[in-house]
């Protein structure tokens, strides 16, 4: 009998033991399979960051890309900018030479003849020189202007020849791109009309009876004002909306 009842309190232990083991077994099975489960998702988090990667290096590479053409163009707007001082100078030497010569010229004459001489006639039309000359150089900035652009062009065009199909689907980054350049170009070609309607209609210091009825300009500048007011709220709702 006791060593029954030792046998069978025997059992009982072992049988304790075992549900115990099973227990850690479970436990140790579903330890396991988080584990798998954490390490499926940090490789995939891996792959997301190693694609995330090379992502931000191609952007980066994009926009030092884009930094160097801005400097560069910067370059080549300061270098037009100095060759065009230097014109400037160079005809302004041209100018008070000529000038002076005139003026030893005229006291020559005067010397000479022992009376007064008037003015001579220029020996050069300085107004239509500088006026080609500034034609000549407004034909050279528009050229330059128009390589910019073309070059512009090409260097979007490579640049979306590199991007996802994502990029140009409708409502994309493309659009949204767009719009961000719309508002600076709003901005701008308000800036020009108001340039422009301020050098074509001049402004007129009093309204009176006789002004109204020997012409038209009270009503241009009436117009020039509402049109004014009109772009100055466009540029304002413009500037708003870009910050």
């Amino acid at each position: 009998m006791d060593a029954a009842l030792g046998a069978e309190e025997m059992v009982e232990q072992l049988l304790t033991k075992k549900m115990n083991l099973e227990d850690k077994v479970a436990k140790l099975e579903e330890d396991v399979l988080e584990l798998e489960q954490l390490q499926d998702m940090n490789e995939q988090l891996a792959e997301g960051s190693r694609e995330l990667e090379i992502e931000l290096r191609e952007e980066a590479d994009m926009w030092k890309a884009a930094v160097r053409e801005a400097v560069r163009e910067k370059e080549a707007a300061l270098e037009t900018l100095a060759d065009r001082e230097q014109t400037i100078s160079k005809f302004r030497e041209v100018v008070q030479r000529l000038q002076e010569q005139n003026q030893e010229l005229q006291q020559q004459l005067e010397r000479e003849t022992s009376r007064p001489v008037t003015a001579l006639p220029d020996m050069l039309d300085f107004k239509k020189m500088l006026a080609e000359s500034k034609a000549h150089t407004r034909a050279i900035d528009l050229e330059l202007r128009r390589i910019e652009v073309e070059e512009s062009q090409k260097h979007v065009q490579y640049l979306t020849a590199y991007m996802p199909d994502s990029f140009m689907a409708r409502g994309g980054d493309h659009d949204a791109v767009l719009v961000l350049l719309l508002v600076p170009r709003l901005l701008w070609k308000s800036e020009l009309l108001l340039s422009q309607v301020k050098d074509k209609f001049a402004a007129i210091e009093s309204v009176d009876r006789a002004g109204l009825l020997r012409g038209h300009a009270v009503d241009q500048y009436v117009f020039r004002c509402r049109l004014t007011l009109l772009l100055s709220n466009v540029q304002v709702r413009s500037s708003s909306q870009l910050k």
